[in-house]
């Protein structure tokens, strides 16, 4: 599953070597050889849509493969699940999603959110889940994810995090080759098509977002996709006995106006006529 995924190849790279360095652990222990492990702990470093939630999932599942972990589930949580409202709440909140966590995997999206310099609780949550970790050793694994610069400042911010977490995987920004892999998934997903004269003023659009430095990654191009369904709809809005061609087919005239891109419309983009009409 995760080689299946669009891209990643230096995420996929890392887990292999993860997945490589585990089990040549094993294999060195069995012959009374020490047995040289990095910390199952992980930083995944990215900008959003770039696949951290996905493969922090399969992350879970991996490692209980390996046996690392005995359940591999995934709870997934943010700054607003963790941060309490007055002294004492954050650490109980805390805890209580560290426990769900036990056998699997604490995901923390955006964990860079913790650290305010210490202008609320933030601190706290950290300090807790470092405690947590010591304490249950070996009985779940912690990811932190978020904004490479940003991850940075956080894993600075306590002296006891950069040693827990000393493996860092570095999520890439897509391709304009990839986006439209990840674009074209979603059309057979969905059982579209498109014309050769859209696809062309799809991947004009996506050039122009990220020359516009619009982050260009999986939910960009979700969004894209979800604009095109929706002009689409439109656009046969006043066709009556829609086919199965006119329903799946996607042409110039779904491109949405606020793309800004010129479409001069071919015979061939236009709706195809239901016979008889």
């Amino acid at each position: 599953e995760l080689n299946s995924l669009t891209g990643l190849n230096t995420v996929k790279t890392m887990v292999r070597g993860l997945i490589a360095s585990q089990k040549m652990a094993e294999k060195r222990a069995a012959v009374g050889l020490p047995a040289v492990q990095s910390s199952p702990h992980l930083v995944f470093n990215g900008n959003p849509g770039t696949g951290k939630t996905t493969v922090a999932r399969l992350v879970g599942r991996i490692y209980k493969s390996l046996g690392l972990l005995s359940k591999g589930h995934v709870v997934e949580v943010g700054r607003a699940d963790l941060v309490g409202a007055y002294i004492g709440h954050t650490a109980i909140r805390t805890k209580q999603f560290c426990e769900k966590a036990l056998g699997g995997v604490l995901f923390i999206d955006e964990a860079y959110s913790l650290n305010v310099d210490g202008r609320d609780y933030g601190q706290e949550v950290i300090e807790t889940i470092l405690t947590f970790m010591e304490e249950h050793r070996g009985k779940f694994v912690v990811i932190v994810a978020g904004y490479p610069k940003e991850m940075e400042k956080f894993l600075d911010s306590n002296p006891g995090l950069r040693s827990r977490f000393d493996t860092a995987i570095q999520f890439d920004d897509y391709s304009l080759q990839e986006l439209m892999e990840i674009f074209d998934s979603l059309l057979a997903e969905n059982k579209y098509e498109i014309t050769s004269g859209a696809r062309q003023l799809v991947i004009r659009h996506l050039v122009d977002l990220r020359e516009r430095q619009v982050s260009g990654n999986a939910r960009l191009v979700r969004n894209v996709f979800q604009q095109l369904i929706a002009q689409h709809a439109m656009s046969l809005a006043g066709l009556e006995s829609l086919t199965a061609e006119q329903l799946s087919r996607i042409t110039m005239l779904a491109i949405p106006d606020a793309w800004g891109v010129n479409i001069a419309v071919s015979l061939d983009d236009l709706p195809p006529l239901v016979v008889g009409e």
